[in-house]
């Protein structure tokens, strides 16, 4: 009869400490994962992403405009090699970053390139962003101003948006990006012929 009760007893104990485990992880995969409103953005360029916050290895910056050149770039380090990815969506087709062309199929129209860069650039392009997340938890969105661009960063396990508020430092870090190295990369684009 003890040997029944002890193992009841034991029984009971493992099922609540498997109980408080799931709820742990539950608590930090919500803890982990990107807002929804980050996550949208990114799943709508199908960029292979499991959803969670990035760490050290991983940067995307997005630079969204009512009325200009919208776009997202996606940093990914792998081993000693640092690769980059582009997606812009041009001013003809500005309201798809925010909402598909088409809902039924999800048809968003962008055009992206694909590049690697050296580590000192990285360096110097999350030294940046470090900045920029400094002391950030911004969240809210600015009611005030209705055409002011967004701009997310989600690094280092650290995320940041942009409504309107502290816009000046978003479009120094956008600026940056594009001078010292997406324009470059821009440029190097030769002219398609269509049939």
């Amino acid at each position: 009869m003890k040997i029944a009760s002890v193992v009841i007893v034991l029984l009971i104990c493992i099922s609540c400490k498997q109980q408080e485990s799931k709820e742990k992880e539950t608590e930090l995969k919500s803890i982990d994962s990107l807002p929804p409103v980050l996550m949208s953005t990114i799943e709508k360029f199908a960029i292979p992403f499991n959803g969670s916050i990035p760490d050290r290895n991983e940067l995307f910056f997005c630079s969204s405009n009512t009325f200009d050149t919208s776009f997202l770039v996606h940093f990914k380090k792998l081993n000693d090699n640092i690769y980059g990815v582009l997606y812009e969506v041009l001013p003809a087709y500005h309201r798809d970053i925010e909402d598909f062309t088409d809902e039924k199929d999800q048809l968003l129209f962008f055009e992206g390139y694909s590049f690697r860069i050296d580590t000192i650039r990285w360096m110097k392009i999350i030294g940046k962003a470090n900045e920029l997340l400094k002391g950030k938890d911004r969240w809210k969105s600015n009611k005030s101003c209705f055409d002011c661009p967004l701009f997310f960063l989600a690094y280092d396990l650290k995320t940041t948006i942009s409504y309107g508020q502290d816009q000046a430092l978003f479009e120094e870090f956008a600026q940056y990006l594009k001078d010292s190295l997406l324009c470059r990369y821009i440029n190097k684009r030769q002219p398609v012929l269509h049939k």
